[in-house]
């Protein structure tokens, strides 16, 4: 039901982003707002309370962001504080992302490995990726110490495995066969 409601709402921001031509400055506009909740917590959470009535919540928002963000973002968190739908914020932003990623063409993937990459090795994965898929591919890192060595990439519904661990679980079920 939440997944329900958050896409409800970001596909109606997308179809305004969309007619408008604005899909990509809404995505800033809302991950600048998602930022602001994130370094202030209090923030998001004097949003959630009950204890504000939602007209003093329009003008804290009509106070921050007006300015900062676009007309339709700010009337957007406004419709989400008429509606009570503030607190579904950060799965809207996500929704919203991934119907803006697909859009562009853009498709997100996981990169796992034992240590951090830098930049200049994850961008040379996204190049390589988004030549085999044929799509533009944006990777995160997620630091998996247990995998050994090597890395291992989702995207989509694809894994690429080269991973120390994968090659050793691979070997020892050779080894088994031949001993059987």
């Amino acid at each position: 039901m939440a997944e329900l409601v958050a896409k409800t709402y970001a596909q109606a921001l997308y179809d305004v982003g969309l007619e408008g031509k604005c899909i990509d400055k809404f995505l800033g506009e809302l991950n600048f707002i998602k930022k602001s909740f994130d370094e202030n917590e209090d923030l998001f959470r004097l949003y959630k309370t009950p204890k504000i009535n939602k007209e003093e919540k329009k003008v804290i928002t009509d106070n921050i962001f007006k300015g900062n963000v676009s007309e339709e973002i700010v009337s957007f968190i406004k419709i989400l504080l008429d509606k009570r739908r503030i607190n579904k914020f950060y799965d809207i932003v996500k929704a919203y992302e991934k119907m803006a990623n697909e859009y562009y063409g853009i498709v997100d993937g996981i990169v796992d490995s034992a240590i951090e990459l830098n930049e200049d090795t994850i961008k040379r994965l996204e190049e390589k990726l988004s030549s085999v898929t044929n799509k533009k591919v944006k990777l995160k890192n997620n630091v998996d110490p247990s995998i050994m060595g090597g890395i291992r990439v989702r995207v989509g519904d694809k894994v690429f495995d080269d991973t120390i661990k994968n090659r050793l679980d691979n070997l020892a079920e050779e080894l088994a066969q031949i001993i059987v």
